[in-house]
């Protein structure tokens, strides 16, 4: 070969390996993170979690595996295979099991903490060392799945469309009596799980599209690495309703849960909060996909309403809803004039949610609508988390009079001409008092203003008698009414120079 074809050799040689290299950048930039030393070169451990039977961490440990980039390593065990004790267990498993189990570590819904017990639990059981526990629930694998394409595997096909029905019943349908069935009864998962993994590396094509799922997924929380994902647990401002599935197989998957949240201020800082929780399994009997939801909700609450966690013990048949509801009140400015509501990892969560300043305010907040001193939202809580944060701009608006009437008055002493009046708002009486403005109108030869007396208020702050005595009626006469002192709760007072008309 002459010099110069090796010289073309070695430069296209050059261009076909940067190219590589930029398409290798370029497809797993999204998730570049997980390419740094302590990912690359170091082992760890997997922890696939199945959402349909929820708990505190997310979902119930399907299976676990160890894993490193750099020499490869990859294996997927059934998550019973680690049977030992590993101590008493704690509440809520306490509730089906005395001893706590690998598979049961995942109680807190504090991801940060979850991943930590689950990768010292492992440490302790095996003695075998990992960098970092990962958390990868049952919708991150579906994805995947439905981007690489059909699989066959045990004489039958797979895809994105039927991959949990057909793994739930493979799992299922077994020899609950004998030990080694019931210990071998998850291996089919590994071993489509370990295939899976070889399609996607063999289909460069596909690399991007499983890098953009991947992100998507840290993001949300259905992968969740320390120092990759978003700190995930509940905070002092949220709502939440841990679900945990204690005995009521994959029908997780089915349960429609839903906030109803309604804030009203009724007063300045006076707060009325009407939370609703309810959850309704919309399956059917179809073991082990269908069936009665057992278990409970673990329901948490803003630290400034006060209220201590509660756990309600459930069981929801198909078809049926649990309703849970209760009232608070709250006085004072509320933290950051805001709330939010937690969805713990893998699980949808609906809300229904509305706010109510007091009125003659404009309430101003992003994520939800407003109108006027109102904000509402309904819909599904995407992220992990849903803010309803907002700002108010007080009314400098003063109040004025929506109706205006002479009415008979009720025998009061001295009192012979009475006017009902009703303010647009709710105001308060300081230094009230009032005028009546003969018009000459209608009887122009009696010319008589009526002398007002008292003023009576109504408990809500919107109605009032006005009490005049005169001495002569005027059939049909007109008299001009003003009125002072009448100040709203934000401290606007009605203007003096306003008239209206009372007609005798």
């Amino acid at each position: 070969m002459s010099l110069k074809n090796r010289h073309k050799k070695q430069k296209r040689t050059k261009i076909a390996i940067s190219v590589f290299v930029i398409f290798l950048i370029w497809s797993f930039f999204p998730i570049r993170k997980f390419f740094a030393p302590r990912f690359l070169f170091q082992k760890q451990l997997i922890l696939l979690t199945n959402e349909a039977e929820s708990r505190g961490c997310g979902g119930f440990l399907t299976a676990f595996g160890v894993a490193r980039i750099f020499p490869p390593k990859f294996e997927l065990r059934n998550s019973y295979s680690l049977k030992k004790p590993l101590g008493k267990a704690e509440f809520p498993i306490s509730k089906i099991s005395n001893n706590r189990r690998f598979w049961d570590v995942g109680i807190d819904p504090n991801l940060e903490i979850c991943v930590a017990d689950f990768k010292n639990f492992f440490e302790k059981a095996t003695e075998e060392k990992v960098e970092n526990a990962i958390l990868v629930d049952f919708s991150t694998i579906s994805k995947i799945f439905e981007v690489i394409g059909e699989i066959k595997f045990d004489n039958e096909t797979w895809n994105s469309k039927n991959l949990f029905a057909k793994m739930s019943r493979k799992v299922a349908n077994t020899d609950r009596h004998d030990e080694k069935s019931l210990a071998e009864r998850k291996i089919p998962l590994a071993k489509l799980g370990k295939k899976m993994i070889f399609r996607a590396i063999l289909r460069p094509n596909r690399w991007r599209k499983i890098s953009k799922i991947i992100e998507q997924s840290t993001k949300n929380g259905s992968i969740f690495a320390v120092g990759i994902s978003p700190e995930i647990r509940p905070k002092i401002s949220d709502f939440a309703a841990i679900e945990w599935n204690l005995g009521g197989g994959k029908s997780s998957r089915f349960l429609k849960k839903s906030w109803k949240i309604e804030v009203r201020e009724k007063k300045i800082d006076e707060w009325d909060f009407s939370i609703k929780f309810s959850a309704k399994n919309t399956g059917g009997f179809d073991e082990p996909l269908g069936q009665t939801w057992k278990g409970g909700f673990e329901l948490i609450f803003p630290r400034f309403l006060e209220e201590d966690r509660q756990f309600l013990s459930v069981e929801i048949e198909p078809g049926d809803e649990f309703l849970w509801s209760k009232n608070f009140s709250f006085s004072g400015k509320l933290p950051n004039e805001k709330f939010s509501i937690f969805r713990h990892r893998g699980q949808e969560i609906f809300a229904d949610v509305s706010i109510s300043i007091f009125p003659q305010q404009k309430i101003i907040a992003s994520g939800f609508e407003t109108r006027e001193n109102t904000g509402y939202f309904f819909g599904k809580i995407k992220n992990f988390r849903k803010d309803f944060r907002w700002r108010s701009i007080p009314d400098k608006i003063p109040p004025f009079l929506v109706l205006h009437e002479k009415i008979p008055c009720q025998k009061e002493e001295n009192s012979n001409f009475c006017v009902e009046i009703h303010f647009n708002e709710q105001v308060q009486f300081k230094n009230f008092d009032a005028w009546l403005a003969d018009r000459n109108f209608s009887v122009p030869e009696v010319s008589e203003d009526p002398i007002f007396l008292t003023a009576k208020l109504f408990q809500d702050n919107r109605t009032a008698i006005l009490q005049f005595s005169r001495n002569k009626t005027q059939d049909s006469e007109r008299f001009f009414l003003k009125i002072r002192g009448a100040v709203d709760f934000f401290g606007n007072s009605i203007k003096t120079k306003q008239q209206w008309t009372i007609v005798e």
